[in-house]
């Protein structure tokens, strides 16, 4: 599973010196905004990180993950959190809203729209792996089970057989 570690600070204060080392899963991450110089990363707590690093060594590594999105120069998002688009601003899971490129504003709705869409697909196909898993599994035990009483009744049979015949 992909994850970012980085030295940050959890402080709403840009100045803060406090800085200590985070690791978040990438599935966890909300957003992550440059704002002039600094870079906060929004997670599903809640909580707000201001890492020491540039937005770009985050979005280079993110999004080569299909779960992101840059909606907008200096603003990624995680697909999984965007809730709608709407005149040029996406909202996310946790009420916030961030600016999107109006340029891009119908590719970038599409982009999220395919992926919702084919999440719900792949979920969809997983849920009928399992269910013919379920279904090829319980049918298998069924067979062992009825040849193994069978097998045990041809063996009885053979014993009582044997007894009344010898």
């Amino acid at each position: 599973m992909l994850y970012t570690d980085f030295f940050a600070s959890q402080n709403k204060e840009a100045k803060s010196s406090a800085h200590q080392r985070v690791r978040i899963f990438a599935s966890q991450i909300v957003c992550i905004v440059a704002d002039s110089h600094y870079t906060w990363i929004t997670d599903r707590n809640g909580q707000k990180y201001h890492p020491c690093a540039a937005f770009g060594t985050f979005s280079k590594q993110l999004l080569s993950d299909r779960h992101f999105l840059l909606v907008s120069r200096g603003v990624l998002c995680n697909m999984d959190d965007i809730k709608c688009f709407s005149s040029g601003s996406c909202l996310l899971s946790n009420g916030q809203t961030l600016p999107v490129t109006l340029r891009n504003a119908k590719r970038l709705e599409q982009t999220w729209r395919d992926y919702c869409f084919s999440k719900t697909r792949d979920q969809t196909l997983e849920i009928w792996f399992l269910l013919f898993i379920h279904k090829f599994c319980f049918s298998f035990i069924l067979y062992w089970l009825f040849r193994i009483k069978a097998l045990n009744f041809l063996y009885y049979i053979n014993i009582a057989s044997h007894t009344l015949v010898g």
